[in-house]
């Protein structure tokens, strides 16, 4: 039992109470990382060692953003209520080429759907572990937000590359929408915001959804890598997204017979 000496402000020790430590309370975070664990497991076209490959995204992305946070020195404060948001936004884009073949090769709106659904989920396992506090809608806010930005860029990205494809032409093309959605959400969304001037804040809002955008496409940056240079997950890529991750070059034989298209990816 806890004591400390007020001197002359009460007794040394007060009343004993007793608290009632449930563990399964302090484990809610780890239910996205189980989520994940039972895509390897349970989903029988992840049984392989190529699968394992997405958790080097994970890792990198998530020693990146570590680092970032102590360069910043932000207050743990601050930290404990973003990190999971972050975390949870890797862990579901991971699930979405995990489940690949499942949620792929359909109408883009139908795939649209079913990645929405999956964000859905870490939202609502983002908020049992947060709990229902005070601070719940704002982080539930800003998750939304990220999850309008990334599938709104995926979907413009993915239009805009189906007729030129290939891995650096994509990753430009992605970040390039993420940093205009997320710059346009946030200017749009301040704009209908009452009692508040655009005028007088557009430059702040404007460099703080850059310094946003920017986070977002360094953490994306080794997933797409991996997407686009692994041949496991290239084919995942081309499910979900419905466009090829490469332009692959065409071998004209000698011979009459047709042509045919060599594995090799072009890096361009």
């Amino acid at each position: 039992m806890a004591s400390c000496d007020l001197g002359n402000l009460g007794p040394v020790d007060g009343e004993p109470i007793d608290y009632y430590w449930n563990p399964l309370n302090h484990c809610s975070g780890l239910l996205p990382w189980l989520l994940l664990g039972a895509a390897f497991i349970f989903c029988k076209e992840n049984r392989r060692t190529s699968a394992l490959w997405m958790l080097l995204p994970l890792i990198v992305s998530g020693l990146a953003w570590s680092g970032f946070t102590q360069i910043l020195g932000m207050p743990s404060s601050t930290t404990a209520l973003i990190n999971p948001v972050i975390y949870s936004l890797l862990i579901a884009l991971a699930l979405i080429w995990l489940l690949g073949e499942r949620i792929g090769r359909r109408h883009r709106l139908a795939t649209w759907f079913l990645g929405l659904l999956i964000f859905a989920t870490l939202a609502g396992l983002l908020l049992l572990n947060i709990g229902l506090g005070d601070d719940a809608i704002q982080i539930m806010i800003f998750y939304g937000i990220m999850v309008a930005v990334l599938l709104l860029s995926l979907v413009i990205a993915g239009l805009w590359g189906r007729k030129k494809p290939g891995p650096v032409r994509f990753i430009f093309k992605l970040s390039t929408c993420i940093l205009l959605t997320l710059v346009t959400l946030v200017l749009g969304m301040v704009s209908l915001h009452s009692g508040i001037s655009l005028r007088s804040i557009a430059l702040q809002v404007l460099l703080s959804a850059l310094a946003c955008a920017g986070v977002m496409i360094a953490l994306l940056l080794p997933l797409e890598l991996l997407l686009m240079i692994h041949p496991f997950w290239r084919e995942r890529f081309e499910a979900v997204m419905g466009i090829p991750a490469c332009k692959r070059k065409e071998v004209l034989p000698e011979t009459e017979e047709p042509h045919e298209e060599s594995e090799s990816c072009a890096m361009d």
